[in-house]
């Protein structure tokens, strides 16, 4: 799979109690409520943030660095007062070129202890090879060299092809599960991935098969963007399946041990068959699940819908289960 980046300077807005109404720029961020920030000479992205325990905001995200569309990990710390803290990391980012191509960081997450996680992938031996990427950091991002192979990275292969964790959620032992993609010699298509990591960053390979489970319900490209843990220990994990020409959102459950939960919707997965569409996160909202992403009609609209538990159309929810935003 190659991932289509926007060309985006980083930005911040700041809300709180100084705005005159809601919704207006907070002016005590950064004197205007906007911080831009421009790492690299061109094409800087922010893809998650994070509030460490002092408010201080952290920006998950990648860098255009040398070379031909060669993309750096990037993750800065911004101050209360909109500031770049330059007591992070160097001069305010922890930046890493793995192997002198490109580099992906898409979620982060601040841990309870204050330490700072963030997956991606990273290009291991040529373009096409990117391997599923998990960064740890100290709070000053410095890496936590009791992570991974001593360098803060844990590095993980399915084999020789293209490798992505786009989301993850950290359990309460401290062990990560990714949800991604994967595109291996034999495979015409992507197929979506779940993948357990250790607390220390090692694959556990008591999860799924060897420590994942590879999925594809239409045996065409499928890429899981987002996963969420339900009480159980179960996981929800969600993207789009590629099918007749377009993507569809596309939502599958997981035991705990990382096995196809087959009793979900229909045969462990629900596809929204009706229109192309894409769900690209996912939330729990009481016993139902909450989703968001796009569908398009005539138009290409923002999109909320829910499921029940068992996995079908919550019809309590918006019109038949959906609310669509029409912006323009």
């Amino acid at each position: 799979m190659i991932k289509q980046l926007l060309s985006l300077s980083i930005a911040m807005v700041g809300l709180s109690a100084m705005a005159q109404n809601a919704g207006d720029f907070d002016l005590g961020f950064n004197g205007t409520g906007i911080l831009t920030l421009g790492p690299g000479p061109v094409h800087d992205n922010i893809n998650d943030l994070g509030l460490q325990a002092d408010q201080k905001i952290i920006g998950f995200g990648m860098t255009m660095g040398t070379g031909s569309f060669n993309f750096d990990v990037a993750i800065n710390r911004i101050n209360t007062d909109g500031t770049l803290d330059t007591s992070f990391g160097t001069d305010g980012y922890y930046k890493l070129d793995y192997n002198g191509d490109s580099d992906f960081i898409y979620q982060g997450i601040v841990l309870p202890d204050g330490k700072i996680l963030a997956c991606g992938a990273v290009t291991t031996t040529d373009p096409d090879n990117t391997d599923i990427f998990l960064l740890k950091l100290n709070a000053d991002g410095t890496p936590d060299t009791g992570f991974g192979g001593g360098d803060g990275m844990a590095i993980e292969a399915i084999d020789i092809g293209q490798d992505y964790a786009n989301a993850m959620v950290v359990l309460a032992d401290g062990s990560i599960v990714i949800a991604g993609s994967t595109a291996v010699p034999g495979f015409t298509y992507t197929h979506g991935l779940i993948m357990k990591f250790t607390p220390e960053g090692d694959l556990d390979t008591t999860f799924g098969t060897d420590g994942y489970t590879i999925v594809s319900p239409n045996n065409e490209s499928d890429v899981y963007r987002g996963i969420v843990e339900l009480l159980d220990g179960s996981f929800i994990t969600v993207g789009s399946s590629n099918y007749n020409f377009g993507d569809h959102a596309w939502v599958s459950k997981y035991s705990a041990q990382g096995q196809l939960n087959t009793g979900f919707a229909t045969a462990g997965h629900y596809i929204m068959e009706n229109a192309v569409s894409m769900a690209t996160d996912v939330v729990l909202l009481g016993n139902n699940i909450l989703l968001c992403g796009n569908k398009q009609g005539s138009q290409g609209d923002v999109m909320l819908f829910s499921l029940t538990a068992a996995g079908f159309l919550n019809n309590g929810f918006g019109t038949s289960g959906e609310v669509l935003v029409n912006v323009n």
